[in-house]
C-alpha cells in the first residue's frame, strides 16, 4: 500500500493520467497499447496533436511500421510513415498489429498480417475495398482481428477470426460493436444483437437470436452481457457467460433495474438502481466475502464500480471503498486509509490491469494491488 500526500486534487487528477504518452511537451494526446499484451508492454502507438502516429516496442508487435517484417522495403516504410504523419483520429490494436483510422475514413494497418496488419489501401485489396462506399466511423479489435463499422451500419472484418461478417441493412443498421478476446457482438438499431467470431467465446451463440430491446453490450475476455431497456441482463459465452445462479436477481425488475455493468477479464458486476451490486463469473465474480457490505443500503449506495483484470472496487456515496476479487485486491490492509471519512472521502478511483488508486478529497492518493499498487 502506498499513500501520496501534499498534492492538490487538480494536480493529482492530471498526474494520474501521466505516462510517456501524456507528456505535453511532446504533443502526444492519446495512445493505444496492444490489447492482450498491456502488462508486458508489447508495443505502443500514440497520436500527437497533429494526428500523426508514433510507435515503439517490438517490431513484431506493431512497434514499427513494418508488415510481416518487411524491414528491407524502405519505400513502403517511407510511404506508411508519410501517410501516418497526420490526419489520424484513432488507433486500435490486436495482439500483434495496429489499425489507424484517418479523418477521411481510410484505414491503415501494420504489424503481423495474421493479426490484421494488412498494410494500406494501396497494398491490400481488402483495405482498398474497405474505403469504398460508406465512410468508416470506428474500428474495433479483438486478439487477432479488426472490425470496421461504417456509417451505413455495415461491418467489414479482417484478421484471424474464423468467421467474417459483412452485412448492409439500411433498415436495421449496426450502431455499436463490443468485442472480447476472440469474438464480436454488434448491437443493431432496433435493439437486436448479432455475433461473429469464435463460437466458444460467444461468437456463434444462437441464444442471441431472440434478444430484443438491448441498450448496451459489455464483455469479459470470453463472454458477453447485454443490458436491456427494462434493466434485465442476458449473458452468453464462457466464464461470466453463465449467470444462471443470479438469474432471478438479474431478471426484469421495474422497481430496481440494473443500470450499469462492469467487467474484469472473467467476471461481471451489475449495479442496480438502488445501489446494490450483483456479481457472477470468475475472478471478481464471487463477492460473498463482502456481500454484507455491498448489499442494499438506501442511505449509502454504491455509485460507481471500477475494475482491474481480476478485481472490482466499489465507490459508495459516502466516499468509502469496498473491493473484492483476486489476491491483491483485498483492501483490508488499507481500510484505515480508504474507509469512510466524512472530512476526506474518496472522490474517484483509477485502475491499471493489476492495481487500484483512490483519489481523496484532500488530494492524497491511496494505492493497493499488484504492479503500481505498492
Amino acid at each position: 500500500m502506498k499513500k501520496i500526500t501534499g498534492t492538490p486534487e487538480k494536480d493529482i487528477i492530471n498526474a494520474s493520467l501521466y505516462s510517456p504518452l501524456a507528456d505535453t511537451s511532446s504533443g502526444l494526446i492519446g495512445a493505444s497499447r496492444s490489447m492482450t499484451q498491456s502488462r508486458s508492454g508489447f508495443a505502443f502507438a500514440a497520436i500527437n496533436n497533429k494526428g500523426g502516429v508514433a510507435v515503439w516496442g517490438t517490431d513484431a508487435g506493431g512497434g514499427s511500421l513494418m508488415i510481416d517484417g518487411d524491414y528491407w522495403n524502405k519505400a513502403a516504410l517511407d510511404i506508411r510513415a508519410a501517410v501516418l504523419s497526420g490526419g489520424v483520429v484513432d488507433v486500435v490494436g490486436t495482439k500483434q498489429a495496429y489499425a489507424a483510422l484517418k479523418f477521411n475514413g481510410s484505414v491503415y494497418t501494420w504489424g503481423d498480417s495474421r493479426y490484421g496488419g494488412n498494410g494500406s489501401p494501396a497494398e491490400s485489396a481488402l483495405l482498398n475495398d474497405l474505403t469504398s462506399g460508406a465512410k468508416i466511423e470506428k474500428v474495433f479489435s479483438c486478439d487477432n482481428a479488426f472490425a470496421a463499422l461504417k456509417s451505413d451500419g455495415s461491418v467489414i472484418t479482417w484478421g484471424g477470426t474464423n468467421e467474417k461478417y459483412s452485412p448492409s441493412d439500411s433498415q436495421n443498421r449496426i450502431v455499436s460493436i463490443c468485442s472480447n478476446s476472440s469474438a464480436f457482438a454488434g448491437l443493431k438499431q432496433n435493439g437486436t444483437v448479432i455475433v461473429w467470431g469464435y463460437a466458444t467465446k460467444g461468437g456463434g451463440s444462437t441464444q442471441v437470436n431472440s434478444l430484443s430491446n438491448v441498450q448496451k453490450i459489455f464483455s469479459t475476455s470470453t463472454a458477453f452481457a447485454a443490458l436491456k431497456s427494462d434493466g434485465s441482463v442476458f449473458t452468453w459465452g464462457q466464464d461470466g457467460g453463465n449467470s444462471t445462479g443470479v438469474a432471478a436477481q438479474l431478471g426484469s425488475d421495474t422497481t430496481n433495474p440494473v443500470v450499469n455493468i462492469f467487467a474484469t477479464s472473467s467476471a461481471f458486476s451489475a449495479l442496480k438502481k438502488d445501489g446494490s451490486v450483483i456479481t457472477w463469473g470468475g475472478n471478481g465474480g464471487n463477492s460473498s466475502s463482502v456481500a454484507s457490505e455491498i448489499d442494499k443500503d438506501p442511505a449509502n449506495p454504491v455509485v460507481q464500480i471500477f475494475s482491474t483484470n481480476e478485481a472490482f472496487a466499489a465507490l459508495r456515496k459516502d466516499g468509502s471503498v469496498i473491493t473484492w476479487g483476486a489476491s491483491g485486491s483485498d483492501s483490508k490492509s488499507v481500510a484505515s486509509e480508504i474507509d469512510k471519512d466524512a472530512d476526506n472521502p474518496v472522490k474517484k478511483i483509477f485502475a491499471t490491469a493489476t492495481a487500484f488508486a483512490a483519489l481523496k478529497a484532500d488530494g492524497s492518493v491511496i494505492t493497493w494491488g499488484g504492479n503500481g499498487g505498492n
